[in-house]
Formats: structure tokens, sequence, C-alpha cells
């Protein structure tokens, strides 16, 4: 009896690393047993998409691994003044967080998916994979807009949308075909590579004329023709703008969402739990907030520092912007349960409207985090840092749990009377200054 009681103990504290069911919520904490199981008779054999990236691509697992870990350094950035840090680099925490399904594992979830696709994407455009380079300029399939939307109703153009300054082409009041008041109507269609291209063109040149734009839905080589003649025609009315062009070549994020998808979600989309559902929709989210949000970059040429032409890409946004986005949509996500489907959910108020695929979504609800706990993960606030002043989640009264909170000085260490000498060398003193830190009890 006693060693069957030693044998339920050791299964019981066995890690649940090397368990098929934790496996896709643990490979954010190891990815490389990804690889490392498919010589493991135990473990499924891998197949597809994700043997692929396992069979050669180890400069792609590199990158993969790189972009996790980007993915955890910005959830400890969002998270530094919650009651939940995000404490990655303690496993035996993040691990519990990771097997549950709470707005915290959402946001993981998807801040490691954008970071996968982020760092994927960098490494093509660097150059550092063999399988892709940055992103050729190539004509963009069109896409439908809601009833009575053209291309004012993304950059507000006035080409017929709800938002233009002008009555649209099909007669409704605002626009639309054959709108209602708000502009309901077929709808048109519109290049958004085009759309992003004339709204960053807008912003630098006030003469610019939205008449002369080509019909909605025409190619790149079109938008450009249209662009630049307007430029060279108030170049020779005596303005300032000179020719511009579209050059270089755009951040790939196209391979670095697929590579993502294939390394997350291989082995999740043969099932349609629940879990498996949220978990899909928050990992695409995070490649979401990543692929939607690219950004025109442009560089200036001419003589004197003048701009008389500039070459323009597309180019991902900084990362921290990706998890500002992201902790946005965390403070804003949504509970969810099952439909009789079984194959999607919806809110599990029915008050409340449908999540939006940027959204994030999650079925439990979190721990509150005041004191430590193995079954939640949650690492209690003892001993953490906490802003006197603030009336906000990082002000001691929500922080330390209404525990009271601890004082005393420390001395800080800072360069202080620095001077230039000639030639070139910058001196400087060290000065103390004493610092009032509170921490919780």
């Amino acid at each position: 009896m006693r060693f069957v009681l030693i044998g339920i103990y050791l299964i019981l504290i066995m890690p649940i690393t090397g368990s098929w069911w934790a496996e896709g919520s643990n490979i954010l904490l190891d990815p490389a047993q990804v690889c490392e199981n498919r010589n493991n008779k135990k473990t499924k054999r891998l197949a597809g998409k994700l043997a692929d990236i396992c069979k050669n691509d180890t400069s792609l697992m590199k990158e993969i691994k790189r972009g996790i870990s980007l993915g955890f350094r910005e959830c400890e950035n969002q998270f530094r003044n919650n009651m939940w840090n995000c404490s990655w680099t303690i496993k035996r925490s993040m691990r519990r967080i990771l097997t549950r399904d709470t707005r915290e594992t959402a946001f993981v979830h998807a801040i490691t998916a954008a970071g996968i696709t982020y760092a994927v994407t960098k490494a093509c455009t660097m150059g550092d994979l063999v399988e892709c380079s940055c992103q050729n300029h190539v004509k963009k399939s069109v896409q439908n807009f809601p009833q009575g939307a053209g291309v004012g109703d993304v950059t507000g153009l006035g080409a017929g949308g709800i938002n233009g300054p002008g009555p649209g082409p099909g007669g409704g009041k605002k626009g639309g075909r054959k709108g209602d008041k708000n502009g309901a109507g077929p709808g048109r269609k519109v290049n958004t590579r085009n759309t992003m291209l004339i709204t960053s063109y807008r912003n630098v040149n006030s003469n610019f004329n939205y008449n002369s734009l080509p019909v909605p839905g025409a190619n790149k080589k079109d938008v450009l023709k249209t662009l630049q003649g307007q430029q060279k025609s108030t170049a020779a009315n005596g303005g300032k703008e000179g020719s511009w062009e579209w050059g270089g070549c755009d951040d790939n994020v196209i391979f670095g969402f697929r590579k993502s998808k294939d390394f997350l979600d291989a082995r999740l989309r043969k099932k349609s739990d629940i879990r498996t559902l949220v978990k899909l929709h928050n990992n695409n989210a995070g490649r979401l907030a990543v692929k939607q949000f690219m950004r025109m970059e442009c560089k200036c040429h001419g003589l004197s520092g003048s701009c008389t032409m500039r070459t323009c890409w597309m180019k991902m946004p900084p990362f921290s912007e990706v998890g500002t986005r992201l902790k946005e949509h965390f403070d804003g996500a949504t509970k969810v349960i099952a439909r009789n489907d079984g194959h999607s959910f919806m809110p599990d108020d029915s008050s409340i409207k449908l999540p939006t695929k940027r959204d994030l979504v999650y079925t439990e609800d979190s721990d509150d985090f005041c004191e430590p706990n193995p079954k939640t993960g949650s690492l209690g606030t003892h001993g953490r840092e906490c802003n006197i002043t603030s009336n906000g989640v990082d002000g001691c009264n929500l922080m330390c749990c209404e525990r009271g909170q601890s004082r005393k000085q420390v001395e800080v260490k800072k360069n202080c009377k620095c001077s230039f000498k000639w030639c070139c060398e910058v001196t400087c003193s060290t000065c103390i200054d004493i610092k009032e830190v509170y921490t919780c009890k």
C-alpha cells in the first residue's frame, strides 16, 4: 500500500509537459519540445506543416523561439504595474496560467502569437531566413466593404463613403448607391493597400485632389499614377512637393503570419471544443494586431536635404504598440460560452455584442492574485513594490489588497555634474539620492 501511495504521489507531482493535452500551452515555455517529441514513440507523430518546420528549418525555429521571448517580455512590460505581472521566468506559475482559460491566458496566447509573427517577419526583411525575403509590391486582391461603404468609409476621402465630405456617386445622402440616410447600399470594392497609400499621401500633401482618384478597386499602379501626377502638377505650379515613388520592399508579414499559424495552430485545427476555439481565436487576434496595422514609411531623397522624391514601403509597427493594443483588448475581453452547434462560441451575457476577430475572449474568471495559489499560478503580491500616491492598479491600496505596506529608504546612485572635455570625453560625478520605497506586506 505504501508503494501505491508513493506512485500516486509521483504521478501527481510529475510535470505536465509530457502530456498531449497540455502540450499546446507548454509549447510556449519550451518550444523546442515540439520537434524533440517527433522522435518520441509515445507522442503523436508530427505531420504536415509542423513537421516541415521541425525537419530542416533550424533557423526558422530559432526565430520562433525569439518571437515567443519577445512576446513574454512585452507581456511583462504591459503588466509590470498590475497584480498579475506576467512573471514568465517562473515557469511553474506560468504553466498553471496556461492550463486555464482566463483573461491572462488569452493575453499570453495573443502576445506570443504576435511575437512569432513579428520576429519571423523581421528575420525575412533582414535576410536571416533563406526561405523568405522582404515582400515585393504586388497587386492585392480587393475586398467588399460593408453596405454603403466606399473609400471614404476607411480613409475619409469622400469617394462615396459614409464619412466622406461630399455625396457619394450613388445618390444616397452620405454615400451608397441607393442608400438610406446612413448611406446603406450595395457597397463597393476597394484595394486595401491603396487606402493606406492614399491616406498617408493625403497627410503630407495638402493640395491632394480627391476627385481625381481612380475608381475604387483600382490596382496600385493606377493609384500611384494619379498621386504622382498630382505631385508633378503641384511642383510645376511652384509647390514644394516633388515626385513620389513606391519603392524598397515591404516587411513580409504574410510569411510571418503563416508560420506563426503553422506553429501554434497546427495541432489544434481538428479539435472543436470551447477551449481550443478560444485559443485559436486569441492566437489569431495577436497575429492581426501586427498584420492589420502595417504603416507606410518613407525616405526623402534630394540635394541639400530637400525632399524632391520620396521612396516608401510598408513596415510593421513597433512591437510596444502591438502590446499596448492587445492590452486594451485584454481590458475589454469578452467571457464566452460554447454554442449548441459545438463549433463556435458566444458571449455568456446576451446583452454583450459578439466579439470581433481582434477581440480577446476567455471562459474562466481570473484569480484575484492577492495570495499565492499553486493551483491557479498566482504568486501573490507580498513584497511587491507599489505607488503610494496612485489610486490605480499600481497603488498600494489595490496592489496590497488592503493588507498595508511597508516604507523604507534606499540609496540610489546616479551620474551628476557632468562636463565635456575636449576632445571627446564626458566626465561625471556620482551622486546619491535617498528614495522612499513602499512594498506590500
